[in-house]
């Protein structure tokens, strides 16, 4: 197995470096404890789920431990109603909410520590995102449905916040190694200490992998052999997915004050089955992508009033390590066969500028004010290509792309131009305890576009503390999701085209939530939900051509429901299951919303037979997913996956050793292609991994 020697070394100066702390208690099964766990997620005020104004999940620490997860989308899929499929561009996550789905899913919302992290190109939190590990992740709070109100833009189908370890919660040094199929390999040092009233944090996660190599028997390129008597295709191949992924977090606080640095390195990622599903399995693509944000938060100001303002930078890049082939070698596009084929070599590098100042007021008797304003500045500041096609910068004329690469930076041949975007918002909130077992909750945001104007979405909230047990919410909301850049403004490339004239996606949704403890060791959740999405934008196929416009088009309804259940079966056996069920179809023509889960059921066996040993079981099923109307192939099929995690502490907490095995019956799951007239590009879908093992190793100080 290839382990590299940076991992090795890694390990070595993480013993070095460590100081001793007490180990927790790693495997509580606690069901009352996980009642009690707050979020902010839905007000920016601490609540617990039950009394939260929207319909939430959390995922502990805890929980990712005892799953034996490595990355943040193994454990998303525990989530009701979310499901996590691929794209077809380096198997990209598309986390799906409730049937709402287009290519990159940018109708949902990815924070950091509250700091959006999406990329201004395709709107999606990153083209090249290449995972994201989990040791350094306190929790993880999602919102189920709309919350524009509160965060604006893309919070339309669901909003994911990801919360990393504070130096409290790191408290000492913890330092591992953990050795996996596909010639997998991680690396990691966690530290938290305080230094007087300072407290300071630093984590380090390395992961490198060869990747899985999934068999595509026909590609886009296999299509095109077939009509121009060609013979260029790759296929049968394997999809290229290595990976080789450091993330660096920094944290310095002392009191109300906080500082955050983070670092996501990806490099030598494989484009998984091809930028235009051809495959190539040759080229390698990297990017960094930087936080920063610096913030106080809930500072007294007076009285009755708290203060947080935060101040915040974000980056990303998207860079080509060598040729990328958007049709391989011998490829034939109406220039005659392409020796070295059809290159293009997009890059990208954008940046974030964003500011937010809110603060709550509870001068009033039954009432907690929020209100707040904020302004960002997205910058698409650099824009560079080369490529073997298109118009020629210094003759004018087309390329020949047997004669080479042409660099067509800063011309206006470029495949995209280089934009940017303001956003000024404002937004007010207001709890109000109408008695003892009532409280309404109302927002208003309003948003301000430097390219393509204004919008307010509003939210209402009821709940009803019927008893100690049972918490009703009733739920409106409305929300908008933002055209990405690629869909308003690339230009120059062989087949894919923006639209300036595009306006938002809106969405209205109705919910109606119940939540029961029935006894202190069973709790019932059920919430039912209607949602009308409009001004869908989608990439819409030109008459008689292969050529695609994006395109205002389409309103979709959907009803459906979720249910939870979490039981506390002894003290050392906790069983959670949820299913999730979805009637999604196009309004205008009555066909269902494609490629899309119309029933999930996940469940989950944690058995803690000793104090030192915890057997973690996970099974969840993905059903009822359609064909576009105009796809002929078969079905879907449907598929059920089994993971089995094996946890061990030592007595004295400090060794921590786990074994996993994913896919343990080895089942055939696969997540759809889209159809692409005339014919889709690879008809038999996305091959998920079959079984595969994972073994790990820590030791905390």
């Amino acid at each position: 197995m290839r382990f590299s020697k940076r991992c090795f070394i890694f390990v070595f100066l993480s013993f070095s470096l460590a100081e001793w702390t007490k180990g927790a208690d790693l495997f509580n099964l606690s069901l009352l404890e996980l009642q009690q766990i707050k979020i902010t997620v839905a007000t920016g005020q601490e609540q617990s789920i039950f009394e939260a104004p929207a319909v939430t999940s959390v995922i502990t620490a805890e929980d990712i431990l005892k799953s034996g997860a490595s990355d943040i989308d193994e454990v998303l899929e525990s989530i009701p109603g979310l499901h996590v499929s691929r794209n077809t561009t380096g198997y990209g996550p598309l986390y799906i909410f409730r049937g709402i789905s287009t290519e990159f899913t940018p109708q949902v919302q990815v924070l950091i520590n509250g700091i959006p992290i999406k990329a201004l190109f395709r709107g999606s939190i990153h083209q090249i995102w290449g995972g994201m590990p989990v040791k350094s992740i306190a929790r993880i709070e999602v919102i189920r449905g709309p919350s524009s109100a509160v965060y604006g833009a893309d919070a339309l189908s669901g909003l994911i916040n990801i919360i990393t370890k504070t130096p409290e919660e790191l408290s000492g040094t913890q330092t591992g190694a953990a050795w996996a199929s596909y010639e997998s390999a991680d690396a990691w040092l966690l530290h938290g200490s305080q230094l007087g009233e300072w407290g300071l944090s630093f984590t380090l996660e390395y992961h490198q992998t060869d990747g899985f190599d999934g068999l595509i028997e026909h590609d886009a390129q296999t299509n095109l052999d077939f009509v121009t008597g060609t013979s260029a295709s790759l296929a049968p191949g394997n999809t290229s997915l290595s990976r080789e992924n450091l993330d660096m977090r920094f944290e310095l606080q002392k009191n109300t004050f906080r500082l955050r640095l983070g670092l996501q390195h990806r490099a030598d990622w494989g484009i998984g089955v091809g930028l235009a599903d051809a495959l190539d399995p040759e080229v390698r693509i990297k990017s960094d992508r930087w936080t920063l944000d610096l913030g106080y938060h809930d500072v007294p100001v007076g009285e009755h009033w708290q203060l947080t303002s935060v101040l915040s930078y974000y980056s990303t890049t998207h860079e080509n390590e060598n040729n990328l082939h958007v049709f391989p070698p011998g490829s034939d596009l109406g220039f005659g066969p392409l020796p070295d084929g059809l290159i293009g070599n997009p890059e990208m590098f954008e940046r974030h500028y964003r500011f937010d100042s809110s603060t709550f007021y509870n001068g009033f008797e039954q009432h907690t004010l929020r209100a707040g304003i904020g302004y960002s500045l997205a910058d698409m500041h650099e824009v560079r290509e080369t490529k073997n096609f298109g118009i020629n910068p210094e003759t004018g004329m087309p390329h020949n792309p047997a004669d080479g690469l042409i660099d067509v930076t800063d011309t206006a041949y470029v495949f995209f131009p280089e934009e940017e975007r303001e956003n000024y918002y404002l937004f007010l909130q207001d709890v109000w305890q109408l008695s003892s077992n009532w409280v309404f909750t109302a927002g208003l945001r309003y948003d301000y576009y430097s390219d393509f104007g204004d919008t307010t979405n509003p939210r209402l909230a009821l709940v009803w503390q019927a008893s100690d047990k049972l918490s009703t919410k009733l739920l409106y909301g409305e929300a908008f999701r933002t055209p990405s850049f690629a869909q308003l403004y690339i230009d120059n490339t062989q087949f894919n085209f923006g639209n300036p004239d595009l306006q938002p996606e809106t969405l209205a949704s109705w919910e109606l939530a119940f939540d029961y403890r029935a006894t202190d060791d069973i709790e019932l959740r059920l919430n039912l939900y209607h949602y009308d999405w409009d001004n869908i934008i989608r990439s819409v196929p030109e008459p008689d051509s292969v050529v695609t416009i994006a395109q205002n088009v389409g309103r979709q309804i959907g009803q459906g429901f979720e249910t939870e259940f979490l039981w506390q079966a002894a003290d050392d056996i906790q069983i959670k299951a949820n299913y999730a069920y979805v009637d999604a179809e196009n309004d205008e023509t009555g066909e269902a919303a494609a490629d899309v889960p119309g029933s999930q059921f996940f469940a989950s066996v944690d058995w803690s037979f000793s104090k030192q040993w915890l057997v973690n079981v996970q099974s969840y099923w993905i059903m009822d997913r359609k064909r576009a109307a105009q796809d002929s192939r078969a079905a879907i099929a449907d598929y059920q996956l089994l993971n089995i995690s094996l946890q061990y502490a030592s007595q004295n907490k400090h060794w921590l050793g786990s074994i996993s095995i994913n896919n343990a019956l080895d089942k055939d799951a696969r997540e759809p292609t889209p159809w692409r007239p005339p014919a889709p590009a690879i008809p038999n879908d996305l091959p998920l991994p079959g079984r595969n093992y994972r073994a790990e190793l820590s030791y905390r100080f």
